[in-house]
């Protein structure tokens, strides 16, 4: 019981770690493809991204045309893709209830952590609505 106890423990960090990684390489990506570049050498940033996580052909088979919103939808919220953030948060939350003796009551469904996953890519809110939003809570 020990080590069924210690190897979901392994994955559950394992889980979370790749999770981890995969949202830094997202970010760098993105913060990188803000700098001034053609549109050509920011597609082949997201391309790399796709290759180095061996997602290209998963990716290309689904979306075709390499884009950063499609990109990070696909290696975010994509819930076909074990790769995906949701999916590496749901198996590391899977491998702590499965662990028992985790104490995992802090680890909920990731779903509602990740709402901002459908407005992750678009455009920022002006600073009014912002600040009429903060006034109204």
């Amino acid at each position: 019981m020990l080590s069924r106890t210690a190897d979901h423990l392994f994955w559950m960090s394992r889980y979370t770690e790749r999770a981890e990684n995969t949202a830094r390489m997202l970010n760098v990506n993105y913060e990188t493809s803000l700098l001034p570049q053609s549109a050509s050498a920011a597609e082949a940033g997201w391309q790399g991204l796709l290759s180095i996580s061996e997602l290209l052909p998963a990716y290309t088979a689904l979306h075709g045309d390499v884009n950063a919103r499609s990109v990070m939808e696909f290696m975010v919220s994509d819930e076909d893709n074990p790769s995906s953030i949701i999916s590496c948060l749901r198996a590391a939350r899977e491998n702590a209830r499965r662990a028992g003796h985790a104490d995992h009551r802090g680890l909920g469904d990731p779903e509602p952590d990740l709402a901002w996953r459908s407005t992750a890519c678009s455009k920022p809110a002006n600073s009014s609505a912002i600040r009429a939003n903060s006034s109204n809570g």
